[in-house]
């Protein structure tokens, strides 16, 4: 029996079905995501130079790379299974089982966890390894994506098709949070310590979690299946999709150079700030707990930001956030220079360290759910999966560049 997703036009019940099935799937998405940037990124950094938290950021790359074969999956399908189905479903599985070999080894590379393994910690193979490794895990996440943002334009009706950036934000939060804040916290014994002493000790290790999030995938492969899927309205091959994208890029020529250059203005705080604040003794765990009071409230602001880009044009709210998130940068660089040189007092500073990361994130989402509506409704749903992979790499690649140019 298939579900009652992406039938019968726009009818509520089946738009809120549509919209649970791919905020289910975004989350899917997001843990190898919080897995690379998150949790396995904040773990690595306390044992790495600035060279080699550079090097890891690499793993999370495919995310910026992934328009150069994304005409592959709008064109190149089995139409028995479905143009969408054919690449989501295969690519979920493989992550579920990625992550189930990572879980085999993970803990005995990353400082402060157990190794799982009998016998002596093994020698670490070098931060090349293991950004490989999660190279690959985000390289099927970005191409999941791919087919996903172009089979949310077809399951939903055109005029609610920035639900899907709400879909997509709630469900990459979600996954970004549990990799991240939860992982993090509850494997902390510093963590469970302070603020569950009724535990004995960690409820969970990276490994462990890294491994059940790897079956999780692998089960929630079967609801793709039980999804409909009706066929493209327009027939393209792989060379159709990428002459209609070259297109785009002409067309939208000026709306790609904001995209690349928009994050200039916050990009070293971004990148460097949490490192310089760690260097003067704020703990991994203060941000971790940080971030779990962050999550419920980039969820309230969420719901508003959707019902505020359905009303007005979505650059509004995203020109909002961008002036935001550049006021909050300039009071986050006032503290940090106030904190250089001192070793003792910070500690008072705590709220307010917590208000700009909770602000500053608040931001973040009003600009990304923003993007995302205002990139739902231009895109080709023809070529929706490419039309919206050029946008978000486009900002992206901008995101990455000015990274790895502040750890230079």
């Amino acid at each position: 029996m298939s579900m009652e997703i992406g039938k019968g036009g726009g009818s509520s019940v089946n738009i809120n079905a549509s919209w649970l099935f791919l905020s289910l799937m975004y989350l899917v998405q997001g843990i190898p995501l919080g897995l690379a940037a998150g949790s396995v990124s904040y773990l690595l950094k306390s044992s790495m130079t600035y060279a080699e938290v550079a090097i890891f950021s690499f793993a999370t790359w495919p995310y910026a790379l992934k328009l150069f074969w994304s005409p592959v999956v709008d064109g190149f399908y089995w139409a028995k299974l479905g143009r969408r189905r054919s690449w989501i479903l295969p690519v979920q599985i493989l992550i579920g089982l990625t992550m189930v070999y990572i879980s085999q080894w993970i803990d005995c590379y990353l400082p402060g966890e157990e190794c799982s393994t009998q016998g002596p910690r093994p020698e670490a193979p070098g931060i090349r390894f293991i950004t490989l490794w999660f190279f690959i895990l985000v390289l099927l996440s970005a191409t999941q994506d791919i087919a996903l943002d172009g089979w949310a334009l077809e399951l939903l009706p055109e005029s609610d098709r920035h639900l899907a950036s709400t879909a997509q934000t709630m469900g990459l939060t979600g996954g970004f949070f549990l990799s991240f804040s939860v992982l993090l916290s509850l494997s902390s014994r510093a963590f469970v310590n302070e603020w569950l002493p009724f535990l004995e000790g960690p409820p969970v290790t990276i490994s462990g979690y890294i491994r059940y999030a790897g079956i999780a995938a692998i089960i929630m492969s079967v609801f793709v299946l039980l999804v409909p899927e009706s066929p493209p309205k327009e027939e393209l091959d792989v060379v159709d999709v990428y002459k209609k994208l070259v297109s785009v890029v002409a067309a939208r020529k000026d709306l790609l150079l904001v995209l690349l250059v928009h994050k200039l203005g916050f990009v070293a705080n971004d990148a460097a700030s949490s490192l310089l604040l760690l260097e003067r003794g704020f703990r991994r765990e203060d941000f971790a707990l940080t971030t779990m009071l962050d999550f419920p409230v980039q969820l309230i602001v969420g719901i508003i930001v959707t019902r505020w880009s359905k009303k007005r044009n979505p650059v509004q709210p995203w020109v909002i956030g961008q002036l935001m998130r550049l006021a909050l940068c300039f009071i986050m660089n006032l503290f940090i220079y106030y904190a250089v040189g001192r070793t003792s007092g910070l500690e008072a500073f705590f709220p307010l360290v917590v208000s700009l990361s909770i602000l500053t994130s608040v931001a973040g989402t009003v600009m990304f759910i923003a993007q995302g509506a205002f990139f739902a409704v231009i895109s080709d749903s023809a070529i929706g999966g490419s039309y919206q992979t050029l946008l978000n790499t486009v900002r992206e690649s901008g995101n990455k560049s000015t990274d790895m140019a502040c750890f230079e």
